[in-house]
């Protein structure tokens, strides 16, 4: 990068800098052999006629250092959107991890989630460790015998990993619930439903989820016109779809959200974003925030094909009456992974996400999947 400014500098200054030896220009400094190719004339740098105080030669030099810049800047770019947003170059390029302790039962966030009914982006643990997909899948496998296994893409992969997983047993009673609730799954679906296409199961599911979101809106609602205690479970709900609105409407340039600053190409940038605004809004600026914009993110994440989040698990995982748990890292809240030790020296990988019920209640295996990437795709993960 600094090698073609120097040659930009005139040659008296090159002179009076004793730079002039670097740039190798006098033949007599440096000779040229011949090579059977093309022999610079008088075995010399080609010198370019000069125009102006910089001179060709100097505006070609400022360009090459210009694009020198350039190329870094876009390899750093590169480097925060495979590694994550505040992962060390270092610990990227050695593979080695940063394992850090904390107390037992204390991560932020978990105690006041925890309990019947809720859900936490992180449960308890003794160690905190950054690692990558492979380590985090390679532990799955030797401690839970769990394998990721892609189910498709197309933006509707979150429901497609989850639909697998669903017994028509899990859907009965719904569509008795209320009309809304029969147009987003029918008696003839929940009959059929281990028949019925992977992408039709998937955008029921997606369905099921906005009615559900819808529900726990109009509540929350409710209990804030009425001025009732919101119940933790409401917080913490609130909370992640807070973050997923967010990450939405930044990265799609609306609601007050946006900034014109911001660029939304940058997927760390949003994340960081994401992460001041969580950290800056009260409970009461989230509730007020989600009602106000809930038609306009139900009717973006409603579409077929479009990303789907924490918070649509959490709907699931409260109409389904199962609990749901997410595996791998989410660069949106945080950059390390939870760990419980298991004696040893051996270690357990902990979920970024888990959801239940409000009712505190229910039934049967989890639901699982995998995050890959820190964000944007998800798998199944299965025995």
């Amino acid at each position: 990068v600094l090698l073609p400014l120097l040659m930009g500098c005139p040659p008296a200054r090159r002179t009076a800098l004793g730079l002039e030896p670097l740039l190798l220009e006098p033949a007599a400094r440096a000779p040229v052999k011949k090579s059977g190719s093309v022999r610079l004339r008088n075995g010399t740098l080609p010198v370019v006629g000069r125009r102006g105080p910089l001179g060709l030669q100097g505006r070609h030099a400022i360009s090459l250092g210009v694009v020198g810049l350039s190329s870094l800047l876009a390899v750093w770019v590169l480097f925060r959107r495979v590694a994550g947003p505040t992962r060390s170059f270092t610990s990227f390029m050695t593979g080695r991890r940063t394992l850090v302790a904390i107390p037992s039962m204390a991560h932020a966030g978990w105690e006041e989630a925890s309990g019947p009914g809720s859900g936490s982006s992180s449960p308890p643990a003794v160690s905190r460790s950054q690692m990558g997909d492979r380590e985090i899948l390679e532990n799955l496998r030797t401690v839970y015998g769990w394998r990721n296994q892609d189910q498709g893409a197309g933006g509707n992969c979150l429901f497609l990993s989850i639909a697998p997983q669903i017994r028509a047993e899990d859907l009965q009673g719904l569509p008795a619930r209320s009309a809304q609730w029969s147009a987003a799954i029918g008696p003839d679906e929940v009959q059929s439903w281990a028949s019925l296409p992977a992408l039709q199961r998937a955008g029921a599911l997606r369905r099921i989820a906005m009615v559900d979101e819808r529900d726990f809106l109009a509540s929350l609602d409710e209990l804030l016109t009425r001025q009732d205690p919101v119940p933790k479970y409401y917080r913490w709900r609130a909370r992640e779809l807070y973050k997923d609105m967010a990450e939405e409407f930044i990265s799609s340039g609306i609601t007050e959200l946006a900034s014109p600053w911001l660029p939304k190409w940058n997927s760390g940038a949003v994340y960081e974003r994401v992460r001041e605004l969580d950290r800056e809004t009260d409970d009461d600026g989230v509730f007020k925030f989600i009602l106000k914009h809930a038609e306009e993110y139900i009717r973006i994440t409603g579409r077929e094909g479009n990303w789907a989040g924490s918070s649509e698990i959490a709907a699931l995982a409260n109409a389904l009456q199962r609990p749901f748990q997410a595996y791998g890292n989410n660069w949106v809240t945080q950059d390390t992974v939870a760990l419980r030790s298991l004696g040893a020296d051996q270690w357990e990988v902990m979920p970024y996400f888990e959801a239940a019920p409000a009712s505190g209640g229910h039934d049967g295996v989890p639901v699982r999947v995998f995050q890959t990437n820190g964000g944007g795709h998800y798998q199944m993960l299965a025995k």
